[in-house]
């Protein structure tokens, strides 16, 4: 898995966990995509396309608690985006 092996060299790089949740998602594995999410949050807080993603990924598993938790998150960094996720939670 090439990024599992360039997060072992950059391991603070939030574009790599964000691909790796990305390619957890293609294959229906949410529940990793999940954690390789929060850890590109963690690392850059204000990372919008993870912070969707993230609350996407929380939907997949039926976690609408967490996904709208997710949602207030990240509607103070872009609120455009983040109505396209509401609206997806209130699917």
């Amino acid at each position: 898995m090439a990024f599992k092996q360039g997060l072992k060299s950059k391991p603070d790089n939030p574009r790599g966990y964000f691909n790796l949740a990305l390619m957890y998602h293609k294959s229906n594995r949410h529940s990793e995509a999940i954690e390789a999410l929060q850890q590109a949050v963690k690392i850059k807080p204000g990372y919008v396309d993870a912070h969707f993603e993230l609350g996407f990924a929380f939907l997949k598993v039926g976690e609408e608690t967490a996904a709208l938790s997710e949602y207030i998150l990240f509607e103070e960094l872009d609120k455009e985006k983040a109505a396209k996720l509401f609206d997806l939670i209130m699917k």
